[in-house]
């Protein structure tokens, strides 16, 4: 049958065959073997090569292992570098430390040496006693520790807890150590009992208290009373747990730890000696024309390196058989290299900036002749004259139509800068006019300060006494309170003009989309710009933009760097005032380039003469003096009266003339409001506001205007001035916690003049930003890349090929070998040559660009163990990788769905934030520490710890501040809004910018009423009566430039 009807059998489950074999059985029997025949030849094709390609990885492990084995063990690795570390100061670390040399150096006994070397355990080995007490010398130690033993005593538990062995420097030492990683590890128990029982539980004590620091796996070797060297010969932990892999976490450094440090005066130059280093180079090997890293002590570049006999052979017998030596000084030297001029790396620091680069291009000669064309087409228009008026009397007379252009030129080019996006709100005007005083008053914003009340808390330039200090220090503390609270929101001030105030401020359409050059107006500025995290041990405020000092693998250096966001769906970047604590953030700072990825240690000293506390930690994330850091303000205004979508809204500017400066910055409010001035009401700021719906009466109304920060050198103080500026501190961080962003307008200078540099954004995280537009002149000495990674990789990859190729200019890894460095200062090798009686002083080689000076941001977390305010721009103490160095850094949030990332006033504590300093280029990713100091001469503490995360000029980190006002009478979505300003001309300054209440609701600026700055605005919604209406205001912020880079330097 055919048709529809056709018996129609079900098809063969086919869901697991190709379609060679489902046709298979249609094929002849010849085909058939042909088929099988040539699957059978691609199989053993494929076989061949799995097989081939087995047995290659397999000998690349094997070279790799046979290769790590070469360098860890023989006669030509460096000695194995052995830290003893007592976990508490009842421990005996010299007596273990005598027994330790006893055993190895049964040859020889009585040597005075630290380093031995024993033919029958085939080893060599630098035994190093980490002073209790000194939390830099023991991270020093630490970094190039190949094992770390942790003596702890049995017979006397600190601080009178029978089941604690850990005082409290051991346990902040260990949280360092585990933020700079630690190499291997071996737990030493000593001073057990005679008695069995007795000695059985102390052992059984011991392992229970300890088991919680450190890891479940940990090698525990212990001792007795009675014996000594006994008990050390039988244990192997400390001759075989160390397997080298330590030095790798501070990236391609090859360093040099010393044994004898000499100096030689220079006749050509006073001032500047050669310092001689030797010792032993581990890790990689070093050219002489490459750049050297002294720790603590700056870059400097080697006049020639020799290798030198080997003092502690482990076969005497081959050393003695090298002829080719030549004996200087009583020092055998194999081999003398001299550095070639056309191949050493430049000593360069900072880019020598182009006074010219902002030069403006001469017209053609194309545009000169269509600008006089227009010359002469207004020349030959028809006026209407008086008749009888002559030609010099019709000079003086005014077009109609010239007035009128004369208005719109007015209206279109003077007022608050927005950016170009839509608005939610049809007819809004662009900008505003400004008279002649207030431009006048613009062009003194120096007098007046770009900082607001909250950042200007730290009292720069005088001598303080101690009430003043202990003020200082509760100011910090409210300040960071505040910031907590109440973020980016600051009061527009009564004396002074919104619009000159903030002149430096603009409003941005949307945070994240906003465009923002990062070039532009670079000198506008008088100040310019590792993932960081505050130390959990540090408790205090890290302010942005306070000194410290940084430890960037053998570097350190001095900063000021200011910490900003980590978004990565936004060019721009928010500023935070703090460093807070259990996040990370970006610290840029001025500072030499480092190559990430080198660990970061910051270190912040909380008084003079008091050793510096570990801040923060972290490592070097990027080099980019290109990073916008914007810093966020928020002014904000309260609703008079409410109508509908109108309000009119007081107490966020004090001037009409403000209130028109800020037109164009839309405004919103707390309770989700979004709107735009409208226009100034009266003579007291006051100013009508429109927004997308009704504005409740309690709400507050808010604009938000960004600029980029600066920060600002400090001077001498006395006690009572610096505490009352960590009284300061304090009080601004108590204040930062619980109104954060949230400033006053003055009450004697425009709003507009106070928060010219800020501007308002639409949205934060798409607004468009340019990243070039307004850079500060330090912009112009620092150094950015075009791809950091692409240069990254190429410098790696050409130190890799230099180690590989045996090269005659390089020096090979286990030699024992002199460092000739030039051009050093005679303080600075006076200083070296004390320090090195007590603490290992250690050269590191440097590569290609990691000299120079550039933006690096770093993720840093507030330490668990310091509470002091960490303010922005604080002085802190960075040690990344080997490096260190002082940098006072701005830190900001650390958001990934936004190109900008918001500045924030302190580091917070339990959150990780971005510290963003000037600081030398290091390649990511590097541990960083942050030490701060309270007082002079004072041990440092850890404030906060991180790691380095990029080198990126070009994030963007906005200052948010909030200006509030008070809603005075609410008429459905409108509302009267007081106390934001102070004139109806910042009323009128700050009209496009939208304002928003803390209950929800969003509006605009209608416009100015009376004389005393308070406003009408509109908002989408009714307003409450004790709603606070709040302005967001941005502007980029920057790290500040470091006085000082380098620790021994500064001493």
């Amino acid at each position: 049958m055919g048709g529809s009807r056709v018996q129609v059998n079900k098809a063969h489950k086919t869901r697991f065959s190709s379609k060679s074999s489902r046709n298979l059985h249609k094929t002849s029997v010849k085909d058939k073997s042909r088929i099988a025949k040539s699957e059978r030849n691609v199989a053993k094709g494929a076989r061949a090569a799995r097989l081939q390609h087995n047995r290659m990885v397999r000998e690349q492990k094997r070279a790799a292992f046979l290769k790590e084995k070469r360098a860890t063990s023989g006669s030509t690795c460096p000695p194995r570098v052995i830290v003893l570390f007592g976990l508490s100061a009842s421990v005996n670390v010299d007596s273990l430390a005598g027994d330790l040399l006893s055993i190895l150096s049964k040859e020889s006994p009585g040597g005075a040496s630290s380093t031995v070397a024993s033919s029958e355990y085939k080893l060599r080995t630098t035994v190093l006693k980490a002073p209790h007490g000194d939390l830099l010398s023991c991270m020093e130690m630490v970094k190039v520790a190949d094992l770390i033993a942790f003596v702890a005593s049995a017979s006397s538990p600190c601080e009178e807890n029978t089941s604690c062995y850990i005082d409290s420097f051991g346990s902040q030492c260990l949280s360092v150590f585990r933020s700079l990683g630690l190499p291997s590890t071996v737990v030493l128990i000593r001073d057990l009992p005679s008695e069995l029982k007795r000695k059985h539980d102390s052992k059984k004590m011991c392992m229970s208290s300890l088991s919680s620091e450190f890891p479940e796996d940990f090698c525990v070797a212990f001792q007795g009373a009675e014996a000594h060297s006994s008990s050390l010969e039988k244990s192997t932990a400390l001759r075989h747990g160390s397997k080298g892999a330590h030095l790798f976490l501070y990236g391609f450094s090859n360093i040099v730890i010393q044994l004898e440090v000499d100096m030689v005066v220079d006749d050509c130059n006073v001032e500047k000696c050669t310092l001689i280093i030797t010792g032993y180079l581990r890790a990689h090997s070093l050219s002489v024309n490459q750049l050297v890293h002294i720790s603590g002590a700056g870059d400097y570049q080697m006049s020639k390196t020799e290798i030198l006999k080997d003092p502690f052979p482990l076969n005497p017998r081959k050393e003695q058989d090298i002829m080719d030596s030549d004996e200087v000084h009583g020092v055998e030297v194999i081999r003398s290299l001299a550095p070639d001029p056309l191949k050493q790396e430049p000593l360069l620091v900072e880019n020598v900036p182009d006074p010219l680069a902002g030069e403006q291009t001469w017209p053609t000669e194309a545009e000169m002749d269509e600008a006089d064309r227009n010359q002469k087409q207004k020349m030959l228009r028809k006026r209407t004259l008086p008749p009888g008026t002559s030609e010099y009397q019709a000079a003086w007379i005014v077009d109609d139509s010239d007035v009128e252009d004369s208005d719109s030129y007015d209206e279109a080019d003077h007022g608050m800068v927005l950016d170009e996006q839509d608005t939610d709100f049809p007819n809004q005007e662009g900008a505003m006019y400004l008279d002649p005083e207030d431009d006048q008053g613009s062009l003194n914003l120096n007098d007046t300060g770009d900082e607001t009340d909250v950042d200007s808390m730290m009292m720069d330039g005088e001598n303080l006494t101690q009430e003043q200090i202990a003020d200082e220090i509760q100011k910090i503390k409210n300040a960071h309170a505040e910031d907590e609270e109440f973020p980016d929101e600051v009061d527009t001030p009564l004396d002074t003009p919104a619009r000159r105030r903030f002149a430096k401020y603009r409003g941005l359409k949307s945070f994240r989309t906003s465009s923002w050059d990062p070039k532009v107006l670079l000198n506008e500025y008088q100040e310019s710009l590792p993932p960081i995290k505050k130390h959990d041990t540090y408790s205090a405020p890290i302010k942005a933009k306070e000194e410290l000092l940084f430890h960037v693998g053998f570097r350190q250096f001095i900063a000021r760097p200011i910490f900003s966001s980590d978004n990565i769906n936004s060019d721009k970047y928010k500023m935070e005032r703090f460093l807070h604590p259990g996040r990370f953030s970006v610290a840029s700072i001025y500072a030499p380039i480092c190559f990430p990825s080198l660990p970061l240690v910051v270190l912040k000293s909380a008084e003079a003469g008091v050793a510096p506390s570990v801040a923060a930690v972290g490592s070097l994330k990027s080099i980019d003096p290109d990073r916008i850091i914007l810093k966020k303000i928020i002014l904000t205004g309260y609703p008079q009266r409410v109508s509908k979508l109108k309000a009119t809204v007081r107490y966020m500017f004090h001037h009409p003339e403000d209130v028109r400066w800020f037109k164009p910055v839309e405004v919103w409010s707390k309770c989700g409001r979004r709107g735009r001035i409208k226009e100034p009401v009266g003579t007291h700021g006051a100013m009508k506001c429109v927004f997308n719906g009704i504005l409740q009466q309690h709400d507050t109304v808010c604009i938000y205007k960004t600029l980029k920060m600066m920060h600002q050198d400090g001077e001498n103080l006395t006690q009572e001035q610096i505490a009352d500026e960590i009284q300061k501190i304090k009080n601004a961080h108590a204040e930062d916690e619980e109104f954060p962003d949230e400033v006053d307008t003055p009450l004697d200078t425009p709003a507009r003049r106070r928060f010219a540099k800020y501007r308002g954004l639409k949205s934060f995280r798409t607004s468009s930003w340019d990243p070039k537009e307004s850079l500060p002149p330090e912009y112009a000495r620092i150094f950015a890349f075009d791809n950091f990674a692409r240069t990254q990789k190429h410098v790696l990859s050409n130190a890799l090929d230099m180690e590989q190729e045996n090269r005659d200019d390089c020096i090979p890894t286990g030699s024992y070998i002199s460092l000739h460095i030039k051009e050093v200062p005679n303080g600075v090798a006076c200083k070296l040559c004390s320090l090195a009686k007590t603490v290992p002083v250690v050269a590191s080689g440097l590569l290609r660009h990691e000299s120079k000076m550039s933006v690096l941001h770093f993720s840093i977390k507030k330490h668990d163990t310091y509470s002091a305010p960490i303010k922005a721009k604080e002085e802190l103490l960075f040690h990344v990788g080997f490096r260190q160095f002082i940098a006072r850094p701005i830190f900001s949030s650390d958001n990934i769905n936004s190109d900008k990332y918001k500045m924030e006033r302190f580091l917070h504590p339990g959150r990780f934030s971005v510290a963003s300093i000037y600081a030398p280029i290091c390649f990511p990713s590097l541990p960083l520490v942050v030490l701060k100091s309270a007082e002079a001469g004072v041990a440092p503490s850890v404030a906060a710890v991180g790691s380095l995360k990029s080198i990126d000029p070009d994030r963007i980190i906005l200052k948010k501040i909030i200006l509030t006002g008070y809603p005075q009478r609410v008429s459905k979505l409108k509302a009267t809004v007081r106390y934001m300003f102070h004139h109806p001309e910042d009323v009128r300054w700050f009209k496009p910018v939208e304002v928003w209440s803390k209950c929800g609701r969003r509006g605009r600026i209608k416009e100015p009423v009376g004389t005393h700055g308070a406003m009408k605005c509109v908002f989408n919604g009714i307003l409450q009566q004790h709603d606070t209406v709040c302005m967001s205001l941005y502007k980029r912020a920057y790290p500040k430039w470091p006085d000082h880079r380098f620790p021994i330097l500064d001493a």
